[in-house]
């Protein structure tokens, strides 16, 4: 999953052009950083001010879209204001640059395959693909099923029992209640 910036804003310049793109122009192009290592030190010089956490988190990412990332895996974008995800394959290696948007200049070129309604899929792989992550590693389940989607072979959330719908956004409510609790405990100790 690439994230298209906060509430999908680049959704429709990923579809058009075919990419997905992440952030942190200021480090230029990372084709050289061929390691996490080499990424983070580029981030520490850059972003001096940014809390190490945060550095490591966004080393983790970039590493895994410029080194990581390779053609033909599998990668979904999201448009929220549609509630549809864009499901496609890398289709180019790693390049920088700022023609897509000037704040999302590490680039990876895309063939898409087409959308699937987020209606469709199940209330686990909703969850999962909730992520506010900017780049995550979808599971084999999700992935699975939204091929099977785009195929046209899936079972709509509307024929599941409504038992074991119900409980398992039950689960959800009771899972984010307690990560919420805990983060504010965090912060309350910090």
């Amino acid at each position: 999953m690439v994230r298209a910036e906060r509430n999908g804003r680049l959704f429709d310049a990923f579809k058009e052009k075919s990419v997905v793109a992440i952030g942190w122009p200021a480090l230029g192009d990372l084709s050289d950083a061929k390691s996490r290592k080499a990424i983070g030190e580029a981030l520490a010089k850059v972003y001096a001010g940014a809390k190490p956490q945060s550095q490591a988190m966004a080393a983790g990412q970039l590493h895994r879209f410029v080194n990581e990332m390779t053609i033909g895996d599998m990668v979904v974008t999201y448009d929220p204001s549609s509630r549809v995800y864009l499901v496609g394959e890398i289709a180019s290696a790693y390049r920088h640059d700022a023609s897509i948007d000037p704040e999302d200049t590490q680039v990876r070129s895309v063939r898409w395959d087409g959308e699937v309604s987020r209606d469709l899929l199940s209330v686990e792989s909703r969850n999962s693909l909730g992520s506010i992550s900017t780049l995550f590693r979808l599971s084999n389940d999700v992935a699975a099923e939204l091929k099977k989607a785009l195929s046209g072979n899936i079972t709509t959330p509307a024929e599941l029992s409504a038992p074991v719908a119900e409980a398992a956004e039950e689960d959800l409510f009771e899972s984010m209640a307690s990560r919420a609790h805990e983060f504010i405990k965090d912060k309350v100790n910090a």
